[in-house]
């Protein structure tokens, strides 16, 4: 058929390339405008019409190609003429930048486009990836929120060729990250400013590229945990130095050169001997031709050079010296020698005394011994010094070689120099972001051995891309069992063993070659075709004659001419030099270049290639321990301009290394499985799937966590030991022990795994183990594998890493399938399947292997063994991964070849066996349990563990019970251990009579835990009610005088009778006595009535212990009302839902009336919603079966309930006759014989009869919602209804704190509580842990504090300051200082426990009345500035209500305080200590005001500044607060308060910044005032708030006119100066002339010209009111364009077109620059021109506009500090 006719008029389709035979071309797109029989009239994306061979015509466009797309995973034809086409489309419309999945393509526009600025900041912060168009700043953010987020390292690697953007890509990173560390720290300046510096020394104009970087270098910024810079390091990697004395045509040098030749005035160059200001006369700058730039300032680049050098704190004599040794290069470059003859042999001398000179000063070395290095060399020849004349081509070799020497070193030593200042050692782990530039490919027509190394890097980080990118790619869809046609890409592991690998490479090669004396490039290159010459990868010139060899590089084939390898490779220059460099006077010069080393150190010396090579390793390790991102720079043309003439190329090739977009699996192929095949697809390379007995280089699998791959390899040798493949590292102990009984808990910690239900129980045990991060796991791992270890051991530890990390699951599997593989070993293979059973009885496969799996097991020989693997498979995967690894008792069963049977005991003393497997959960058990007794109710039955006298629920969820057992044993393997069926729960709608035979078993759980103390009654009448009743069902009915005391007292609680024989005798008669009244007694005996007595017992446990039959779940508050304590347990139970702590206190409760839904999500999240809005978020690892129960119990009672709520209201105008009329919120009462479960089924228009509000009608279904309950709700809970419907939100809620306080009785001690918190008694200990005690503490009171050394110590520094304080013991003259008491305690919860406890102590049973008042000023101190645990909370609560002290309720309140605004950052400050201890319980503070009025305002603890604030506005009548500040005025700074600080911390914080400050004097550093005035001058017209005119911006403004900061005439100032004068009426003396006039215009007129026109105008001006004046004068000011500004007077460093001195004024229109003499405006910047700002002590830097092409400004100032708070809050504020 006719191509042409395939296709309709108006298509897209791809066009084969015309005119062209080009390897490059590719298909272009185009549409069909006319089609003949044998050709078509297309139009292209020019939209220009041509015809084309109808066979040309290739196929139809994918509709994806009719537009461009942001993400080319989207394509849906994936080709590399697609991705170009997009490209280009995207390009035309200025789009730059395109997604490839994670992946950024960036092109370089070639001209400045206005998306780099503070809009783009803001709108990229935050969000996801593909949430907003690509964009560079995504990248960058979405790398700050995944180290903010995962709390791991991240990297940026850009990569591209030369001319594609990449310098200009790190700087936009660098910045974004500056800018949303949102600090404006002086230290963002410096890493931004670091860059101007490397790349004048280290980047030049090529043929290519105006700014091409001839260096590489990775940047590391380091990050706070709160997110703000911390500090940064750069590693640069192979500077080109052959550029310094060789350029080609059309190529400059290093910018360096140039800047310093426009940029120095004629006196310093004049001082560094340059004449010649132009680049032309300096033989370094001339060999290329090219002088100047377009476009580029040098001049300027200079002035910004010299800037940054002063933000990164050079001094100006550094400065002074790396200027002088770069023009000590060019007069080198200029220095001439004339080649001369001696006896008969070639020399050389310099011919230039001038230049030889001009360098011998600027070194700092003697002339003539430059002179003779220059020209001779010294040799060591058979042991003896011999000295050489050269050539004047050995000469000039030698001083190049000198020179690239000289300049590389002056640039490591700006590097190391710009480290030194930005790399700030962290004072905690850190973690960072690494943005990596470095060198593209490079291919020029003479690539010489810079183009090796660069290519070979880039070579690494192919690799690198491809092994993440592309591989992790295709293991996603093998993943997802997609049948999807395999695509090849070149993996380029051949091209890195050649170069730099693998044994005899070309570098190894070179290196070796270097170091003989004889080796040539020539021989070099004949040793290269001998070793090489056979490889695919390598290629030999086309004729012998060729002195070239290529290489096959993944960009394409490479020539190589090795001339001068050798020579850039040994790296060194002549020794005569490096000796004579080492004596010079320039001390800068010295520093350069290593000590003089001995002769003859070619051998012994790095060379260049070693030192790359292992700068490269370090670098790739550095990034494979990162989160990669990368970004693909790409050039669009070879002309350098803003039009895209993109061809196939590497880059291209590269962009298309992608995501694939993922096809629909219509047939999913799963006909091959075999695990050969999973172990080629997915086994890291080297990794075969065959038996082997060495450990593993590398995991299996891909692992991306260091971690991972660690806990890999160990447990690859547990396993071959397990299999006995492997020996034994120490002496193994008997195979039923376990060595390491914390070994799960050590391990959650080390995976950093969330610990599931049996883990999380175990974990509050202290461990062996202290510290973090890798080393801690690699310590860990050390330890397992050097010690010896029981079959028991090993399986908790291979099975254990199973359950903790699922992404190590696979691993596991795999390696077992592994050995299992041809293994030559029976016992190993026997062994081996054992392993493999017992593994998948814990955990299962991934998805992704579970059929390769399942095909191992069934093939051949598999097929005998694993029978018991594939039905322990079965079950795993029906019931889940197990929490615990396998008991022991699991394991005799498994080696005893029999069934494991448990014995399971009931309440009434019988024990049933319950056969399990390992996937037995507890809702199968009790299921079993249940149905073998025949209980027709088993709700709310459930198993417990009792285990060393404590028990442990396992419910009746998805528990496995065997987890239970495993924990025990880690516990002690020794200890019993018993399982028992009990009722846990009952419902709400309980009738005992329903089932007898659960009835008896509840009894007897009744009786014996009233016995054991388990259920505590209210009264002694309740106890003997039950015992009575008791007695009457075991004896029957008669007298009492029958029944002997024993009988009596059969199920009197054990410690009621403990004090002996009286007590029993008491309990005895009073039992007695209420059997005899029973009813069930007086009727007589029958077996009914006894039945019913057991109902009455069982009804009463129902009824009086609802807490004690609850569902228990361990939960973590995510979101919802605050509460003490986030670590909680979820009690659910027949009253409803609450919340309590580890000690049982109730800190939140709902009944099932209040509960509008509870829902399950994911991540293991149990959302509670409450009619009152109190909605909880919970997270908890039994969600699923929690939400079952508690919705469970929601439907029953909804369906037996009997009422209703309005949910929509029946107008009265709409009401029929028999309707109801309601409102939103009444309760509705159902008629007799109506329940919710018929209005729940049936249809909601369905009208049903009730009554509400007195009133009986008819209501619809679907106008109510059913409450689930079974009583009428009280009247306070309708009134909820009522509230929450009308929009109020009433709390349910009850909180421990928000009690009454209870009346005084005995005080409260921590005896009870000591038992088991405290430590024990030391020998010479003899008062008890909990009592005061005028003796030192010898160890701190919690058990907790023992394990950490540090804090253990701190402990004991605060006790002793404690009994300092309180007079305990001899504290001195000076007064003690709380901080030490305070301040540990503040940052470390266990230290906050420790000091509570010894307050505690020490007013516990203390007689000495000055003592205790100290140590309750303590506690009031301690109870106003943090929060105890939990479990010391109660303890203190407790204390706090029952002691009679007069400050015992104020530490109370505030405790509530501290609970509600959160914990202090700070200790008390003085002013509060000296408050409590004058027993002053409000602190007054002063506040100065701006027009010198002065008032006192309460500051409590927990004020915060905004807080204050508003008290200040309130009291002052202001209109509103907005724009006022608090500052705290030190010495001469003041310092703006933020709002949301403690003021007391902010206080002291800053106190303690100004005492590390030297330029404030120490005298002031206790002395500070606290003003109030207006800072955001906001809604500021005169006349809109009198108040605020006459308190703040009069004075306020004033100063500002005074200080000349206004544009004013003579004749304005007069008229002025009447309305100041008019307006301070009140004063004591005359005004000074300075307070009328500005001072910058008093000198303009003598002092008695100025008297004698103003004295006039004084008297005769007219009497106005003061407060008129002062308006009149506002009004007149706010005709200044500048009026509300902030001013700041600074000296400009960095610009020439602006005056040295300026006025920058900061208002809410923006930042003004003025002319500080004439107040000219020169600039003015909305907040949307400024970009990134940072302040140092004495600098202020402002970048202005888009960040590409910014202006920026530096100003000396020490107003700097000031200058960021100001602009920082009128940015918070409109960004608002």
């Amino acid at each position: 058929m006719d191509a042409g006719n395939c296709h309709r008029n108006g298509e897209y389709v791809w066009v084969k390339p015309q005119n062209t035979t080009s390897e490059f071309a590719v298909p272009f797109g185009a549409r069909i405008v006319r089609t003949e029989k044998t050709q078509t009239l297309v139009c292209d994306d020019a939209n220009k019409q041509f015809w084309v061979p109808a066979g040309d015509v290739l196929k139809s466009m994918h509709l994806t190609s009719h537009e461009d797309v942001e993400d080319m995973i989207t394509l849906g034809d994936l080709q590399e003429y697609t991705i170009l086409r997009n490209l280009q489309t995207r390009y035309a419309k200025q789009l730059i930048y395109t997604y490839t999945g994670s992946m950024l393509v960036a092109i370089n526009p070639y001209q400045i486009l206005p998306i780099y600025t503070h809009r783009e900041i803001q709108l990229y912060r935050n969000k996801k990836l593909n949430e907003l168009p690509p964009h560079i700043f995504a990248i960058s953010d979405n790398a700050f929120q995944r180290l903010q987020r995962h709390k791991e390292n991240q990297c940026v690697v850009i990569s591209g060729e030369s001319g594609a953007g990449k310098t200009e890509s790190t700087k936009l990173i660098l910045q974004y990250l500056a800018a949303i560390s949102g600090k404006h720290s002086w230290i963002e300046q410096q890493i931004i400013e670091s860059n101007p510096i490397m790349e004048a020394f280290g980047n030049a104009k090529t043929v290519r590229n105006d700014n091409s970087s001839r260096f590489g270098k990775y940047i590391d910024i380091r990050f706070t945990p709160d997110g703000a810079i911390q500090g940064a390091r750069i590693q640069q990697y192979l500077l080109e130095k052959s550029r310094i004395v060789f350029q080609s045509r059309d190529e400059r040098n290093y910018h360096i050169f140039y800047a310093m030749l426009a940029g120095l005035s004629a006196a310093e160059r004049a001082r560094l001997q340059l004449e010649e200001q132009s680049p032309s006369q300096y033989h370094y700058l001339a060999q290329g031709g090219c002088f100047t730039l377009p476009g580029k300032q040098d001049a300027k680049d200079f002035a910004d050079i010299r800037a940054a050098l002063k933000v990164l704190s050079f001094k100006p004599d550094e400065l002074w010296s790396i200027l002088s040794l770069l023009a000590a290069i060019l007069h080198l470059g200029n220095l001439r020698f004339k080649a001369i003859e001696v006896a008969n042999l070639d020399t050389a001398e310099v011919d230039d005394n001038l230049n030889l000179q001009r360098v011998a000063q600027l070194l700092g070395l003697p002339e003539a011994s430059l002179n003779t290095a220059l020209t001779q060399r010294t040799i060591f020849v058979h042991g003896e010094h011999v000295v050489t004349s050269l050539s004047k081509e050995a000469a000039i070799e030698g001083r190049d070689a000198f020179v690239k020497s000289l300049y590389d070193g002056i640039f490591v030593r700006i590097v190391r120099r710009i480290n030194d200042t930005i790399d700030k050692k962290p004072e905690a782990p850190v973690n960072s972001i690494g943005v990596l530039d470095i060198f593209g490919f490079e291919n020029f027509d003479n690539n010489s051995f810079e183009q090796l190394c660069i290519n070979y890097a880039n070579e690494n980080l192919q690799q690198f891309f491809v092994g993440h990118i592309f591989k992790m790619e295709q293991a996603e869809y093998q993943l997802e069992h997609i049948n999807w046609q395999h695509i090849e890409f070149q993996d380029n592991q051949d091209i890195l063993d050649l170069i730099g690998m693998k044994p005899v490479n070309i570098m190894s090669l070179i290196d070796e070659e270097s170091k003989f004396p004889k080796g040539t490039d020539q021989t070099l290159l004949e040793k290269l075709h001998v070793q090489h010459g056979n490889r695919s990868m390598y290629v030999k010139g086309k004729t012998t004659q060729t002195s070239l060899f290529g290489i096959r590089h993944y960009a394409g084939i490479v020539m190589y001419n090795p001339l001068g390898f050798l020579e850039k490779n040994r790296d060194s220059f002549s020794s005569d030099l490096r000796n004579l460099v080492q004596r010079a006077s320039n001390k800068y010069l010295v520093d350069i270049f290593p000590h003089e080393l001995p002769m003859d150190t070619t051998k012994k010396q790095p060379t260049l290639s070693v030192k790359f090579r292992n700068s490269l390793d370090m670098l790739m390790r550095t990034l494979s321990q990162a989160h990669p991102y990368f970004i693909r720079c790409i050039k669009p043309n070879e002309f350098k301009e803003p039009s895209i003439t993109l061809k196939k190329s590497s880059s291209i090739t590269s962009v298309g290394t992608i995501r694939l977009p993922k096809p629909v699996p219509n047939n999913v192929d799963t006909s091959d499985f075999s695990f050969q095949k999973y172990a080629s697809t997915y086994f890291c390379s080297g990794n075969t799937s065959q038996h082997e007995r060495k450990p593993l280089k590398q995991p299996l699998l891909k692992h991306d966590l260091p971690v991972e791959q660690m806990a890999a390899k160990a447990i690859w040798l547990l396993i071959l030991r397990f299999m006995e493949d492997l020996p034994e590292a120490a002496p193994t102990p008997k195979d039923h022990s376990l060595r390491h009984p914390q070994l799960m808990q050590d391990m959650a910690r080390i995976l950093g795994s969330k610990p599931r239900r049996f883990i999380r129980q175990t974990l509050r045990r202290p461990t062996k183990l202290i510290g973090n991060g890798q080393r801690e796991a690699e310590d860990f791992y050390q330890l397992w594998l050097n010690a010896g270890s029981s079959h028991l051991d090993k399986l908790h530890f291979i099975i254990g890493h199973g359950i903790l990390k699922e992404s190590l699951r696979d691993e596991i599997l795999a390696q077992i399938c592994k050995q299992l593989y041809l293994n030559p070993s029976r016992g190993s293979y026997a062994r081996g399947w054992l392993l493999l059973s017992i593994c998948l009885s814990c955990f299962p496969p991934s998805s992704n292997f579970e059929p390769y799996l399942r095909s191992y097991m069934k093939l051949g020989t598999a097929k005998l063994h694993s029978s018991s693997s594939l039905q322990h498979l079965e079950r795993t995967l029906a019931n889940g991964a197990r929490s615990q690894p396998p008991s022991l008792l699991e394991l005799q069963s498994i080696r005893n070849k029999e069934p494991l049977k448990l014995a399971i005991y009931l309440m009434d003393g019988e024990a049933r066996k319950l056969q399990v497997d390992a996937a037995s959960t507890a809702r199968e058990a009790v299921q079993q349990l249940c149905d073998g007794l025949g209980l027709s109710d088993s709700f709310g039955f459930g198993l417990v563990l009792s285990f060393q006298e404590k028990l442990m629920p396992l419910g009746a969820g998805r528990e496995h019970v065997l987890d239970a057992i495993s924990s025990c044993e880690q516990r002690d393997l020794d200890s019993p251990w018993k399982l028992y069926l009990r009722k846990e729960l009952f419902d709400a709608w309980y009738d005992p009579a329903q089932d007898p035979k659960a009835t008896h078993l509840i009894y007897k759980q009744v009786v014996l835990g009233l016995k054991c103390g388990e259920y505590r009654c209210r009264s002694e009448k309740d106890i003997a009610m039950v015992c009575a009743l008791a007695c009457y069902i075991e004896h029957g009915a008669g007298v009492a005088n029958a029944l002997n005391e024993q009988q009596l007292t059969e199920f009197v609680p054990r410690d009621l009778l403990a004090p002996g024989e009286r007590a029993v005798q008491n309990w005895s008669r009073l039992v007695a006595a209420t059997y005899e009244r029973s009813a069930y007694v007086k009727k007589g005996q029958d077996a009914l009535s006894q039945q019913r007595a057991k109902e009455d017992i069982c009804l009463f446990a129902h009824l009086s212990w609802p807490m004690r039959h609850s569902r228990l779940y361990e939960v973590q508050r995510l979101s919802g009302p605050k509460l003490q304590s986030d670590e909680l347990m979820l009690a659910v139970n027949a009253s409803g839902l609450s919340l309590i702590d580890e000690t049982e206190q109730v800190l939140a409760s709902c009944t099932y009336a209040e509960l509008v839904k509870v829902q399950f999500e994911a991540q293991d999240q149990l959302h509670v919603r409450t009619v009152q809005h109190e909605n909880f978020v919970l997270q908890c690892s039994e969600a699923l079966d929690a939400a079952e129960l508690i919705n469970y119990m929601l439907l029953n009672l909804q369906q037996r309930s009997s009422y209703a709520v309005a949910i929509e209201g029946c107008e009265a105008e709409q009401q029929l006759e028999e309707q109801l009329l309601l409102s939103p919120g009444d309760l509705v009462q159902f008629e007799a014989g109506v329940t919710g479960g018929q209005l729940l089924a049936d249809d909601v228009r369905r009208p049903w009869r009730g009554s509400a509000n007195g009133q009986t009608g008819e209501f619809a279904a679907g106008n109510v919602r059913v409450l689930a309950t079974l009583t009428r709700p009280s009247l306070a809970l309708q009134q909820v209804f009522k509230e929450h419907t009308a929009g109020a939100k009433v709390k349910s809620i009850k909180q421990e704190l928000e009690q009454p306080v209870a009346p005084k009785r005995r005080q409260h001690s921590l005896a009870q509580f000591a038992e088991q918190q405290f430590r024990e008694n030391l020998d010479s200990e003899l008062a008890p842990l909990w009592r005061y005690s005028p003796e030192p503490l010898k160890a701190p009171l919690l058990k907790s504090l023992h394990s950490q050394p540090q804090l253990y110590q701190q402990a004991l520094v605060i006790y002793h300051h404690i009994q300092k304080y309180m007079g305990d013991i001899p504290r001195g003259q000076l007064a003690v200082n709380t901080d030490l008491i305070f301040q540990a305690a503040l940052h470390q919860p266990l230290l906050c426990d420790e000091l509570f406890c010894q307050l505690m102590k020490q007013l516990t049973g203390n007689t000495n009345v000055e003592s205790e008042q100290r140590g309750w000023d303590l506690l009031y101190l301690a109870t106003g500035i943090m929060v105890p645990s939990v479990l010391i909370m109660r303890e203190l609560i407790l204390l706090l209500r029952l002691r009679a002290d007069a400050l015992a309720d104020a530490c109370l309140k505030r405790l509530k305080r501290s609970l509600q605004h959160g914990q202090r950052k700070q200790p008390p400050h003085l002013i509060e200590v000296e408050g409590i201890q004058q027993r002053c319980m409000h602190i007054y503070h002063k506040i100065y005001f701006p027009d010198d009025t002065v008032e006192a305002f309460e500051i409590e603890s927990h004020t915060r500044g905004a807080a204050l604030i508003t008290d200040i506005a309130q009291r002052l009548e202001l209109k509103s607060q907005l724009g006022y500040s608090i500052f705290l005025k030190i010495g001469e700074k003041v310092y703006a308060m933020p709002e949301e600080e403690f003021v007391f911390d902010y206080i002291t914080e800053l106190l303690h910044f100004v005492r590390q400050q030297k330029s404030i004097r120490a005298s002031c550093d206790a002395h500070y005032q606290l003003h109030f005035m207006r800072k955001l001058w906001l809604d500021s017209q005169p006349g809109n708030d009198i108040n605020a005119d006459l308190i703040f911006s009069y004075p306020q403004e004033l100063h500002k006119y005074l200080k000349g900061y206004y544009a004013v005439d003579l004749e304005q100032s007069l008229q002025l100066a009447q309305l100041i004068y008019s307006a301070d009426q009140q004063r004591d003396e005359a005004l000074q002339l300075q307070e009328l006039v500005p001072e910058d215009l008093l000198p303009q007129r003598t002092l008695a010209v100025w008297q004698q026109q103003l004295l006039p105008l004084l008297e005769q001006s007219e009497q106005l009111e003061e407060d008129q004046a002062k308006l009149l004068l506002l009004q007149q000011l706010a005709k200044q364009p500048c009026y509300g500004s902030t001013f700041f007077a600074v000296k400009q460093l960095n610009d020439s077109s602006l005056p040295e001195h300026l006025l920058i004024a900061i208002n809410c229109d923006g930042l003004q620059l003025l002319d500080a003499q004439t107040k000219q405006l020169l600039h003015s910047y909305s907040y949307a021109d400024l970009g990134i700002w940072s302040s140092g002590k004495n600098h202020f830097h402002i970048r202005f506009g888009n960040m590409i092409g910014a202006s920026k400004l530096l100003c000396s100032t020490n107003q700097g500090y000031k200058m960021d708070d100001l602009l920082t809050s009128y940015m918070r504020y409109f960004n608002r």
